[in-house]
């Protein structure tokens, strides 16, 4: 075995419990201020479409948080990929949550997580990407996409009144006038 074949086992055993442990983090059932504590780098921060945080404390209290809200949370891994160069894992997930509000209630969530690994190994940065749009289109689909559209109509016509908007309403009903010709003669006698 030769010394990349060597690194390059060790790099992807590594990438692998990485995975391993940063999935773990959305299980109810994961002590994850231990997680945290072990593979994340003390200044670490975490940053979803909702909070950004900085430091263990604060992002162990972001993960323990999951426990007062959900009856159940879990993360299934659609694909990953680690770069060595950059030291990034890359995680495109689906998040399935049972909230304690509503008991017979699931949501699905899909998520893309990026992880930054420092040289000495740790987690320096967390970030998971997801939208509100695929949360809310599972469970009220049609509505939040009529909603959206109603919204959207409201708020161009109050803007466009706001702002005084010069455009006409119906734009293909407008024809564009070509500039008026000038001939090159009347040009050259005004120039005498």
């Amino acid at each position: 075995m030769d010394q990349s074949t060597l690194i390059q086992g060790v790099q992807f055993d590594t990438s692998l419990a990485l995975r391993g442990k940063v999935l773990s983090l959305y299980s109810l059932d994961t002590n994850t201020d231990a997680v945290i504590s072990e593979a994340y780098h003390r200044r670490c921060k975490f940053v979803d479409p909702i909070v950004s945080t900085r430091g263990h404390r604060e992002v162990k209290a972001q993960f323990r948080s999951l426990r007062a809200f959900l009856r159940f949370s879990k993360a299934e891994l659609v694909s990953s990929h680690y770069d060595v160069l950059s030291s990034t894992l890359t995680m495109d997930t689906t998040m399935v949550f049972k909230p304690k509000l509503w008991p017979f209630s699931s949501f699905r969530l899909k998520c893309f997580t990026v992880v930054v690994v420092g040289s000495d190994g740790l987690v320096r940065s967390h970030t998971d990407h997801w939208s509100v749009a695929s949360l809310l289109e599972t469970k009220i689909g049609w509505m939040y996409r009529a909603g959206r559209r109603l919204f959207g109509a409201v708020t161009s016509v109050l803007f466009g009144w706001l702002t005084k908007d010069s455009t006409p309403l119906v734009l293909a009903e407008r024809v564009p006038t070509a500039p008026p010709v000038v001939e090159a003669s009347s040009l050259n006698s005004k120039s005498d």
